[in-house]
């Protein structure tokens, strides 16, 4: 009995519930959704206003937008010219007028509608013509600020005279001419109004202005003097009270009569071929003009672009002319007629500098003026109109400058050449009209160059500075387009240091110079602007040294006293010496400065030799040495700590090249039997063949094996200068 029970408590547990469920989730769906305004609480405020946009009105944003969740973007369900037609699709059906506006025709309704809410019926934005019809009609903006306005154009009531979409009339007038402005101007009334005027057939916009003008009842700006003044007969045929076509006189003759400065227009050198055929009505309206003036059919640019279309023909030119660019033609060129090429109003440029007052201004000064400029010869570097260079240039700048500097160009030929010239930039250096320094710099030279070398001001300051670096005199010693080596030096760098340093070319051309100065490489030891060392050296004596000579006595347990204090040159001249390697005296001579020839000491050491005669370097070290006294590491037998010299030379008297035991080539030869050929085809070395041992050989000692008087690559080339 209780199992039956428990089932059926169970079953009416789970029906329970299961039938809650629905309810809980209905409750929970019933639950206020999050609207857009929970977070643009603002926009609400600035969306009440007269007129709202309906989904606005309900708050269904999701009508126009996508939800844009956490991306802050917002995006449109469709692009704007599609998504206002799901709801406006009436405007869609509508037959399409003979013409459209524009941004209608487009779908950006957008540039006139607010598409939140407005204040302005239909949605127009709200601020009038100034947010809307102006933005396109610049010239409408510009004829809002004239002193005499139409009622409807001040009010900002374009929908007055003008369909908003589109319509049958040009310009989306709503009727055509007259019809227009008799819904506001009667016909009566105006007639009598002009009852005084002999109107010939001229509509109200001959003589009016449809938005604004600057002269009373909307007279035309630029509208022909007899016109308005109503004075017909100044050149039509009065018949019977009424204006005839007929004109008093024909084509130019009538023109000139009150215009009689163009009377020569026939004769000038170069005539404007409509004006020389007295065509005036070419160009000109007998009764109002436009916006351009003097009664010009169009703006200058399209209406000298019905004869020169090639001139005016848009092109890819980056850069054009702003006088050509804005169309005003007539700036400089004579539109009846001119004694100048393409009627232009002056022979040469000056009538280029009324738009270039400041570089008219600079090119009076009596000297530092480019050439052309001088003679006002514009045309000789820029195009008049368009060009494919900054400036209005005819070529790029290295082309133009070295067709004239062609000189330049020969001097930088096969040299290092300054970045702006090789990249065709004179004008960063050059002044292209005037300067009051030197070739047309921009600025005095050493002001110039830091502008690009920052450094040079920095190097200068420094305790001991190159004079020319200090006065700014760059081009002392550096080329201005081109010279030697990356530092564009002005001569081969040997060839500029001894111009100011005579003594130094001497030492370098001699027997013993040092190998960097003679080869020119002066920047290895010195700063060419400014250090810290004296002499601008870039570092202290044996420090500098030691950068090319770093191996000299670089493991020797005793080194010479010179050489440990850092002190090279109290035996070398730092550009050249008398002997090699750029020593200050001969070595026989030089070791004498610090060694007493006659010291009973070192006499002693040397057993008795004549020390004064001796080559000390045929022993002895110059550097350092593994030994004591400085003598070489190799020594031949009898040599040494405990010198036998009689091994060589006799008892009697010092050693000495002249008590030998026997002649030199027999000497060696008791010992080395090198001379003896290995076979009838071994070939022998000349000096072997000769005795002549001493040539390659040192007699006492020598750092290299084989006791080598000097390096192999040394010695061999003494008499084998020629192999390669």
């Amino acid at each position: 009995m209780r199992r039956p029970l428990a089932w059926a408590l169970g079953l009416v547990t789970m029906f329970a519930l299961v039938t809650a469920l629905p309810a809980a989730l209905q409750a929970k769906s019933a639950a206020p959704a999050r609207s857009c305004y929970d977070c643009h609480s603002d926009l609400k405020k600035t969306w009440a206003k007269k007129f709202v946009h309906e989904p606005v009105a309900k708050a269904d944003c999701a009508a126009c937008h996508l939800s844009h969740g956490f991306q802050q973007r917002l995006v449109l369900k469709k692009p704007a010219e599609q998504l206002c037609f799901d709801c406006h699709a009436d405007q869609q059906k509508q037959p399409t007028p003979a013409h459209q506006h524009e941004a209608y025709a487009k779908g950006q309704c957008y540039g006139c509608h607010d598409s939140h809410a407005s204040d302005q019926p239909h949605l127009v934005r709200d601020g009038g013509p100034a947010t809307t019809c102006f933005k396109c009609h610049d010239s409408s903006a510009a004829e809002a600020k004239l002193a005499v306005q139409h009622e409807p154009f001040a009010k900002g009531d374009c929908e007055s005279c003008h369909d908003s979409h589109g319509g049958a009339n040009n310009g989306l007038l709503k009727a055509k001419g007259e019809a227009l402005c008799a819904k506001c101007h009667a016909p009566a009334p105006t007639e009598a109004k002009h009852a005084a005027i002999s109107r010939g057939g001229l509509g109200c916009l001959d003589c009016h202005s449809a938005h604004a003008s600057s002269a009373p009842k909307l007279t035309r700006g630029g509208t022909h003097d007899p016109v308005a003044k109503g004075d017909c007969k100044a050149c039509h045929v009065i018949e019977n009270g009424k204006t005839s076509k007929r004109l008093i006189a024909t084509g130019a003759a009538l023109c000139v009569s009150c215009h009689p400065k163009q009377a020569d227009v026939a004769t000038r050198k170069v005539p404007h071929d409509p004006a020389a055929k007295g065509d005036c009505l070419r160009c000109h309206d007998a009764h109002r003009g436009g916006p351009a003036g003097h009664l010009l059919k169009a703006n200058e640019s399209k209406l000298c672009a019905s004869c020169h279309e090639k001139t005016l023909a848009p092109d890819k030119s980056p850069v054009t002319h702003a006088v050509f660019k804005s169309g005003d033609c007539s700036s400089c060129h004579d539109s009846h007629g001119s004694a100048n090429e393409h009627l232009a109003r002056t022979s040469d440029g000056q009538m280029c500098l009324s738009c270039h007052p400041k570089i008219a201004e600079r090119i009076k000064r009596p000297k530092g003026v480019h050439a052309p400029a001088a003679k006002l010869d514009c045309a000789k570097c820029h195009s008049s109109h368009k060009s494919s260079q900054k400036g209005l240039l005819t070529k790029d700048e290295s082309t133009l400058c070295l067709s004239c500097h062609q000189d330049t160009q020969k001097k930088a030929s096969g040299k290092e050449l300054h970045p702006p010239f090789s990249g065709g930039n004179c004008s960063t250096c050059h002044d292209p009209h005037e300067s009051q320094h030197a070739v047309l710099l921009r600025a005095p030279a050493g002001d110039l160059c830091i502008r690009c070398h920052a450094q040079v001001p920095r190097q200068v300051k420094q305790p001991v500075t190159h004079d020319p670096a200090a006065k700014g005199d760059c081009l002392r010693c550096h080329g201005a387009h081109g010279g030697e080596t990356k530092a564009l030096l002005s001569d081969k760098p040997a060839a500029l240091c001894t111009s100011c340093h005579p003594a130094i070319a001497r030492k370098i051309s001699g027997p013993g110079a040092h190998t960097a100065a003679a080869k020119g490489q002066c920047e290895s030891c010195h700063t060419s602007h400014g250090g810290t060392e004296p002499k601008l050296l870039k570092a202290k004596g044996g420090e500098l040294c030691k950068t090319c000579h770093p191996n000299v006595a670089k493991d020797a347990a005793h080194l010479h006293a010179p050489v440990q204090s850092g002190d090279c040159l109290s035996c070398h001249d730092a550009h050249g010496g008398v002997a090699a390697p750029s020593l200050v005296k001969a070595p026989e001579k030089l070791c004498l400065d610090c060694h007493e020839a006659n010291d009973a000491k070192l006499r002693a050491k040397h057993s008795d030799a004549d020390l004064a005669s001796g080559k000390c370097l045929a022993c002895h070290e110059a550097h350092g040495s593994a030994g004591p006294a400085l003598v070489s590491a190799h020594t031949h037998p009898g040599f040494g700590p405990k010198p036998d010299c009689t091994r060589c030379h006799t008892a009697v008297g010092a050693p000495a090249g002249t008590n030998l035991i026997a002649p030199a080539k027999e000497l060696c030869l008791k010992c080395h039997d090198t001379a003896k050929p290995k076979d009838l085809d071994a070939r022998v070395h000349d000096p072997v063949a000769k005795g002549d041992c001493a040539s390659c050989h040192s007699s006492h000692a020598s750092p290299r094996k084989g006791l080598l008087a000097q390096p192999e690559e040394r010695l061999c080339v003494q008499c084998h200068a020629k192999v390669e």
